[in-house]
């Protein structure tokens, strides 16, 4: 495996530790990270938002 996949690899395993840069992003998650952060940043009711995340578990075959 080489260095920069290795540390993708890692990077897969720590997952509470975010990317950096966009090319770290190799689950192609970048336009709908956007289009969620926009989503909060706009949101300006009262209320509590509450945001959940569902979806399966995807194997990256990739690496």
């Amino acid at each position: 495996m080489e260095k920069e996949n290795l540390k993708n690899y890692f990077n897969l395993i720590n997952n509470d530790k975010p990317i950096n840069l966009m090319s770290e992003d190799i689950l192609d998650r970048k336009e709908f990270s956007k289009k969620l952060g926009k989503l909060i940043l706009e949101y300006k009711l009262s209320d509590s938002l509450v945001i959940g995340l569902l979806g399966e578990w995807v194997q990256v075959s990739h690496l």
